[in-house]
């Protein structure tokens, strides 16, 4: 499994740097994200005992605050934007219970 991650991982930084190189419009805050989240699973499956989360968080944090110019503020977005991620999937969860809740059973018989 953890394979697949790995050819991911590396087709992506191959693409990233040809379009770097090549002067493609466009800059290096997303597919640095992508990159290190990804980097973040494949630490998770390389090493089981580094919980999902807490890799792919730090590596999304990692890897754009190396590359940009202002590490501290591409950190910032990588910490803002999971804690945005969490709160939906909190929000969606609670939403679905709620409506599972509130559902009326079929009668029985």
């Amino acid at each position: 499994m953890w394979g697949l991650v790995v050819a991911i991982l590396i087709a992506k930084m191959l693409t990233f740097a040809v379009s770097q190189g090549s002067g493609f419009v466009g800059g290096p805050v997303f597919p640095s994200l992508f990159i290190g989240g990804s980097a973040g699973v494949l630490v998770h499956q390389v090493i089981p005992g580094v919980p999902l989360g807490l890799a792919f968080t730090c590596l999304l944090a990692a890897v754009p605050g190396a590359l940009a110019p202002a590490p501290f503020s591409m950190v910032l977005m990588a910490a803002f934007l999971t804690m945005e991620a969490v709160k939906y999937f909190l929000a969606t969860r609670n939403q679905a219970r709620a409506a599972a809740a509130t559902r009326p059973r079929p009668p029985r018989g």
